[in-house]
């Protein structure tokens, strides 16, 4: 433009002098982008597809060679040297951008001396060269080497012009002819990074470098080299079934995938990051306390400097801080204002005021990490009560069963026949649903003793008293089912599985005694502990009457009324024990009975040879393992 006004100037009035002022012409834009070429390509396999059989159109169709550049990435300073020693091997000459055959050492040399003074001014700039490779697949011959060198270096120039210098080197080992290229990414005129505004201008760029190397193959061979840029949609189609028949692949194998194991490492991770939470709670406290008592001697008392006592006083104080720090001491200013700013500038202060921010965050994580696990756990509620309709759904289902089983021994009739035959199946569908999930609720039952005993209380035992009733009832049903010879299988399969049924009892029982042990033991701290309470709360009433300087008034009527609350919770649980006691011993003399059908069980087996080689399947291990959730519950995928 500075070319074209100059000349305007110099022969505007020279009217003996005719010109004609030449314009750079702009390179045609392509007319189709990719995602539009992609979609016509889309719509063009629909509608052929329609038309003809699957298999017919693959016959008829021959594709051609489609054209190929590989982005093999960006690169650093170091690893854009690795690239130049690796294309040009021995020193050897290379392409420029001027097609010119240059020496690649002094090319390295000044583009090194380039990257350093880069990342010198822009430390943030990482990447500095991009390397492609350009490829045909082509027998390695003179012609085809000359056609894609000449083709390779228009299409670069003709894309990127000559502000961007390159270097360029044929390959042809492994009779695979294709051509390196090392792009620097600052331009020379304007120094500054060949970058993409977004994903979609990328995947234009890429495009419009394939197609415009496709026309220059064409043009530079002949009419031999005739390649496509046309997006392949049966390689698209063909990746998405391969996909979809390796999920398909993942479903069958992982038969044994639960959902709620997924559910269990949550709620681990909970506890544990909870717990690491409270103690650096506990740790922030300490170390504000300390604080505390140095702050009291000096800072507090003469400066009257309050604490903040939420997060809102605190935000405010930073601010102030921060607006303070940048004044200094001058004779301008007030004396309560260098006093402020000497307080200010304390470094006491200053840790005391971010260790403060530090436990309000922390204080925040847990409140949010509770909520998180509470709401888990109804969803573990949830998880109880679909067992319990599935429970009751099954024992209708085994209902009806034995009805029809009575009917078709006083009369024969093929309905009766077929509904036996019809809920049998039924039961072998959702038989072994029943009992994964039946199982997979007692892991959690479980791994919460385990986990949870610290801060367990009568509440949680009586919990876990009803969720093992609930199993064992269960399991009751399902051996009954088993006894009533439901399943169309040996006698060996039966008992195996009746023998998993009793091992599931077994380990409840051992559960129920532990958990009835901590409840006794639970029960002695309760009473020993509301006595002490109940005379902490009879000695301050009466000096709360007799307004004894023990406390401030505020402060009595606070603990007061802490002693009140943990009272009344204590007597609470108490009440818990006594219901907890009777449902326990019930429940213990269910199990007690179901452990010497194990008894017999047992004999059964010794008796049948046949189960002698088996080994018998145990669902779980013992309870007495770390109670790390990670190591318990894996998840397939």
């Amino acid at each position: 433009m500075a070319l074209e006004k100059s000349y305007s100037k110099d022969f505007e009035s020279d009217e003996l002098f005719d010109y004609e002022i030449i314009k750079p012409k702009k390179t045609l834009k392509i007319q189709y982008t990719y995602t539009k070429r992609y979609y016509e390509e889309a719509e063009k396999f629909a509608k052929n597809l329609t038309q003809l059989t699957q298999e017919k159109f693959m016959r008829l169709r021959e594709p051609q060679k489609q054209v190929v550049i590989k982005n093999i990435g960006n690169m650093t300073r170091l690893h854009s040297k690795r690239a130049m020693d690796y294309i040009a091997k021995h020193g050897e000459l290379v392409r420029d951008e001027f097609f010119s055959r240059v020496n690649y050492n002094d090319i390295a040399e000044q583009w090194n001396e380039q990257f350093e003074k880069l990342l010198e001014n822009k430390s943030r700039v990482k990447n500095c060269a991009l390397h492609l490779v350009f490829s045909i697949d082509e027998n390695c011959n003179e012609k085809n080497l000359k056609a894609l060198e000449l083709s390779v270096y228009q299409t670069l120039t003709n894309t990127l012009g000559y502000d961007y210098p390159f270097i360029m080197k044929l390959h042809t080992h492994q009779n695979n002819p294709h051509a390196h290229v090392i792009i620097n990414k600052t331009n020379k005129i304007t120094n500054k990074q060949l970058r993409f505004h977004s994903k979609d201008s990328c995947k234009e760029f890429y495009h419009t470098l394939r197609e415009t190397f496709k026309d220059y193959l064409f043009a530079n061979s002949k009419g031999e080299l005739q390649y496509s840029n046309t997006p392949n949609i049966h390689k698209a189609i063909k990746n998405i079934e391969t996909e979809l028949d390796t999920l398909e692949t993942q479903a069958r194998n992982n038969k044994s995938f639960r959902h709620e194991n997924y559910f269990y490492k949550v709620l681990g991770s909970a506890t544990s990051q909870i717990e690491s939470l409270k103690k650096r709670e506990n740790a922030l406290f300490d170390h504000l306390d300390s604080l505390k008592n140095l702050l009291e001697k000096t800072h507090w008392e003469k400066e009257k400097f309050t604490p903040p006592t939420n997060e809102k006083e605190l935000n405010q104080q930073l601010k102030e801080i921060k607006w303070l720090n940048k004044e200094s001491l001058t004779p301008k200013n007030t004396y309560k204002k260098i006093q402020k700013l000497a307080v200010c500038k304390s470094p006491l202060i200053k840790d005391y005021l971010y260790t403060t921010k530090k436990l309000f965050a922390t204080q925040k994580k847990i409140i949010d990490l509770e909520k998180d696990y509470k709401d888990l756990k109804v969803l573990k509620e949830e998880f109880s009560k679909d067992l319990e309709a599935d429970l009751s759904h099954s024992k209708k289902r085994f209902e009806l069963y034995t009805k029809l089983k009575s009917m078709s021994k006083v009369f024969t009739s093929k309905n009766i026949v077929k509904n036996l035959e019809k809920i049998a199946l039924d039961f072998k569908s959702d038989r072994h649903s029943i009992s994964q999930r039946a199982f997979e609720f007692f892991r959690y039952m479980n791994y919460q003793n385990l986990n949870l005993t610290d801060k367990s209380n009568m509440f949680l035992v009586a919990k876990f008293f009803k969720d093992s009733a609930l199993l064992v009832n269960i399991a009751r049903f399902e051996m009954k089912k088993i006894d009533d010879n439901i399943r169309n299988s040996n006698p060996q399969d039966n008992l195996l599985d009746k023998q998993v049924w009793l091992n599931l009892l077994e380990h409840l029982k051992r559960l129920e005694e532990e958990n009835y042990c901590f409840a006794k033991k639970r029960k002695e701290f309760l009473e020993t502990r509301a006595m002490e309470l109940s005379k902490d709360l009879k000695f301050l009433t009466q000096a709360n009457e007799n307004d004894l300087p023990i406390y401030e008034r505020g402060q009595r009527d606070k603990i007061i009324k802490r002693c009140e609350k943990s009272l009344n919770f204590l007597q609470k649980e108490l009440q818990c024990f006594k219901t907890l006691s009777k449902s326990a011993s019930i429940a213990l003399e269910n199990l007690q009975n179901n452990h010497q059908i194990t008894a017999i069980a047992q004999d059964t087996q010794e008796s049948t040879n046949a189960l002698k080689k088996i080994p018998l399947k145990d669902f779980n291990k013992t309870t007495n393992e770390p109670t790390n959730p990670n190591n318990n519950y894996e998840m397939d995928f």
